[in-house]
């Protein structure tokens, strides 16, 4: 997993790791609150923050949102162990 503390990703930083957009003009999936995480890399960002998806052709982008910072984290499918949205 690698992060990145910016919004905005440069295209040839992303695409070695997570390949191409799948849906060009697509800014993401609806907002989630992330509750909980698990990782290697310890993130103080992530607890209680809100995110949204982003579908790639080789992984997820995950943009974190929290006092007014931004991290965006690019996920390979290949290292997602589990990944659990629950509803309200």
């Amino acid at each position: 997993m690698t992060f990145f503390e910016s919004s905005e990703i440069p295209k040839h930083r992303l695409i070695p790791l997570i390949g191409e957009e799948v849906k060009k003009g697509v800014r993401g999936s609806s907002t989630y609150f992330v509750k909980s995480y698990e990782s290697d890399v310890p993130i103080d960002l992530m607890d209680n923050s809100k995110g949204i998806f982003q579908l790639f052709s080789g992984g997820l982008l995950l943009r974190i949102f929290k006092n007014n910072r931004t991290v965006s984290l690019a996920i390979p499918f290949d290292q997602i162990k589990k990944l659990e949205l629950t509803k309200g």
